[in-house]
């Protein structure tokens, strides 16, 4: 399974994968029963002959009501319909969204389930009705690494990196008007000691408010608001670079792990250390939380999944 994504009420759930030399498929279940409801149907571009989709399907989501599904390409097309609509109780294409580029397809709907903002491979973005599938604006040469939509839908945010020989990476969270795509505000920041070839650890926090950044050889990262632009709170400790960070799902904890094998969780409001999880061996590469917050799981680089109890710190590795 590549690519998975859950209703609002949990009543189902999208699986979306390819067998490397066939095309994809998109299939929805029920939560209740485990039956398969509907697949979702050709998107009109064969892969070689036959299959629902050309290209592999590199993302899913559900709209906050529940009615809509967005899937987008992973890239590699020959054609300019990566995003598209359904209809979430019968699996119905509703529209193409045509992004005029050749490349990887992203979408998140706001929370009022009318607008759908959607990432085209890190350098365009854009917005569409969902209702009518028509585009409102589009925005190019932008280059940015992630996009997340503000909790109350009125705000895009987009964070960015650039590093250079001196070993100091350039930084920068742009702060846009949802509804017009019209940039607001723009937060530049400097980490010094990145090695030039490390991607820079990043996480939004649930409202939009802050951003957490990682990545110093230092073992050290920090939450700025994303508003002034000031930071907010610095996390030290560790030994070697963070390689993921991660805000809890309501903002209360936040994660820090990296090459010294260990997982942190912090408290975010006074940055006190409330457990170190361990259990596992191999430097983390990505860590998150559950959607309740009640776990935490970690991907290591020795190719092992970790599961923990945010309260017991109990932890065991999944089999997989």
């Amino acid at each position: 399974i590549d690519v998975s994504a859950f209703s609002p009420d949990h009543s189902k759930v999208l699986l979306a994968s390819r067998a490397i030399g066939q095309a994809g498929v998109a299939q929805v279940f029920s939560m209740v029963d485990g039956k398969l409801l509907y697949e979702l149907p050709d998107n009109g571009w064969p892969f070689h002959g036959a299959g629902p989709f050309r290209d592999d399907i590199g993302s899913a989501s559900f709209s906050a009501d529940g009615s809509r599904i967005v899937t987008g390409e992973a890239g590699g097309g020959n054609h300019s319909h990566l995003g598209y609509i359904w209809d979430a109780r019968t699996g119905r294409k509703l529209h193409d969204l045509r992004t005029g580029n050749h490349y990887g397809f992203g979408g998140t709907f706001s929370p009022d389930s009318r607008k759908l903002i959607g990432e085209v491979d890190s350098d365009v973005n854009g917005a569409w009705e969902v209702a009518s599938g028509k585009p409102i604006y589009r925005l190019d040469h932008i280059n940015y690494f992630g996009l997340k939509l503000s909790a109350d839908g009125t705000r895009i945010l987009t964070f960015s990196c650039e590093d250079d020989p001196s070993k100091v990476a350039q930084c920068s969270v742009q702060v846009r008007d949802a509804a017009t795509g019209l940039l607001l505000n723009i937060i530049r920041f400097r980490l010094r000691d990145v090695s030039a070839d490390r991607f820079v650890a990043y996480a939004f926090s649930p409202d939009g408010s802050e951003v957490m950044i990682g990545g110093q050889e230092d073992g050290s990262a920090h939450i700025l608001n994303t508003a002034s632009g000031g930071v907010v709170r610095s996390f030290e400790g560790r030994v070697g670079p963070v390689n993921s960070v991660a805000f809890s799902p309501i903002g209360s904890m936040v994660l820090t792990a990296g090459d010294d094998h260990a997982v942190r969780l912090w408290d975010h409001e006074d940055g006190r250390l409330l457990h170190i999880l361990e259990g596992h061996q191999g430097s983390v590469e990505r860590t998150f939380f559950s959607p309740d917050g009640s776990r935490v799981v970690a991907y290591t680089d020795n190719d092992r999944i970790w599961l923990w109890d945010t309260k017991t710190c109990r932890g065991l590795e999944l089999q997989h």
